[in-house]
C-alpha cells in the first residue's frame, strides 16, 4: 500500500477501528498515524515499547521487556496506568473482557480483567510463550 516513515525504530503495529495506525518503537514511544500515513500523535511510554492490543474500554495495552505494561487512553493518548509483570511480558490479546499476556520468562499466560487491570490468573503453558490470539466468542463468556 505505502511506506509510512516513523523517523524512529518501529517494532509492532496495529490498525484501530478508525483506520488509524498505531506503531510501537524500540526507543519507548507509541506513534499514531492517520489513514494517509500522516503522524497525528506520539506518546512516550517507557523503554522498548513492544507489542500492543486494544481493550473494550478504549485503552491500548503496550508490553515492555522491562517487566511492565503501559495502558494508554486511545482518545487522549495519555498513559493511564502501568501494570507490573513478574516475568517478561511479550505479545498480548484481548479475549472478551480478559487481556491475556504471554510471560516469556516464566512460561505463563497471564490473564487480566481489562476493566480493573487486575491480574486474575496465571496459566502455565510452556517455555517461552510468544503470541496469544483470540477469536470472536460463539456463546456466553
Amino acid at each position: 500500500m505505502r511506506y509510512v516513515p516513523t523517523r524512529l525504530r518501529p517494532h509492532d503495529l496495529l490498525f484501530a477501528g478508525d483506520r488509524r495506525l498505531w506503531v510501537t518503537g524500540w526507543d519507548g514511544w507509541l506513534g499514531v498515524f492517520d489513514p494517509s500515513g500522516a503522524p497525528v500523535g506520539r506518546i512516550t511510554v517507557g523503554e522498548q515499547a513492544h507489542h500492543l492490543a486494544f481493550d473494550c474500554n478504549g485503552l491500548v495495552w503496550i508490553t515492555q521487556p522491562t517487566r511492565r505494561v503501559a495502558v494508554v487512553d486511545a482518545v487522549s493518548r495519555v498513559v493511564r496506568a502501568e501494570v507490573s509483570i513478574a516475568g517478561m511480558p511479550h505479545h498480548l490479546a484481548l479475549a472478551g473482557r480478559w487481556m491475556v499476556i504471554a510471560d516469556h520468562d516464566r512460561g505463563m499466560a497471564l490473564v487480566f480483567n481489562s476493566d480493573t487491570r487486575q491480574q486474575v490468573a496465571e496459566v502455565p503453558i510452556a517455555a517461552g510463550p510468544h503470541g496469544p490470539a483470540s477469536a470472536p466468542s460463539q456463546g456466553p463468556e
